[in-house]
């Protein structure tokens, strides 16, 4: 395993192990654009969304099921002492451990001081999904200006717990499904924030909530992989921009401001 500090919000980490956690993507029929992508830890799902065939008159759909998995702790087996010392937290090997089940991949490790607001909706695809109760707003922009060949960028990330969660469920890494091509159009992107494991005893919400955020490998996921290659990808989009947002940085506006409907 890599592992590069960026600064003391940010780090990057490559894993080339197969781990416990997967995304598995099933095509029904012979539909052109009909998707389902399972979230699966251990082989259980955990996460489910439904791409629709006329993504341009049908909704996405998204269903979180409460199946928790208890990853093993397997900390001991990571000597680092550079991610040792970044991490800094009593839930270090809570995090380890979920690193360590990762399948291969790049993430960003994120320390986000940004607060959460509970939501109704979830715009994803071409409209707005109701959101479960449980559900959290953390960063949410429509368009801004990218400084990437003046191309405008649009970003949302929401966090999903599960059923009954409460928000002391949600101080522990949270794990994330990437997704480009979010809005169905190009340059918009999406992350999906979950806490995959039981409800831990400590009951405090953290000053921080670690992020694991996929650049690339399975549990990253394109929308419209048959329009090709992207103007910005996802990897030069998140290293380059979103995860300045996800530590507070306000971004330049472009011709359109923050998404404005009330949750």
């Amino acid at each position: 395993m890599d592992f590069v500090v960026k600064n003391h919000r940010v780090a990057v980490c490559k894993t080339a192990q197969k781990g416990i956690i997967s995304c598995t993507t099933a095509i029904p029929s012979d539909d052109f654009w009909y998707r389902i992508y399972s979230l699966q830890i251990a082989n259980n799902c955990c996460f489910e969304l439904k791409q629709p065939y006329l993504w341009d008159h049908d909704d996405f759909e998204f269903k979180r099921k409460n199946i928790w998995q208890t990853i093993p702790n397997n900390s001991d087996q990571l000597h680092n002492e550079e991610l040792w010392n970044w991490l800094g937290s009593h839930l270090s090997p809570i995090i380890l451990s979920t690193i360590l089940a990762l399948p291969r991949g790049e993430y960003l490790l994120i320390k986000s001081p940004l607060p959460i607001s509970k939501t109704s909706w979830v715009p994803i695809g071409n409209g707005d999904q109701d959101a479960a109760p449980n559900t959290y707003k953390l960063v949410s922009y429509n368009r801004f200006f990218s400084d990437y060949d003046h191309i405008p960028i649009s970003y949302y990330s929401y966090i999903h717990g599960s059923k009954t969660a409460l928000p002391s469920h949600l101080n522990q890494p949270l794990l994330g499904i990437s997704m480009a091509r979010y809005s169905m159009e190009s340059k918009s992107f999406g992350s999906f924030f979950f806490p995959i494991g039981p409800p831990l005893e400590e009951h405090s919400e953290p000053q921080d909530r670690l992020l694991i955020i996929p650049v690339t490998g399975e549990l990253v996921i394109d929308f419209m992989p048959q329009w090709g290659t992207e103007d910005i990808s996802w990897r030069d989009a998140v290293h380059t921009y979103i995860w300045k947002l996800l530590i507070g940085d306000e971004p330049k506006p472009y011709s359109a401001k923050k998404r404005s409907r009330s949750s």
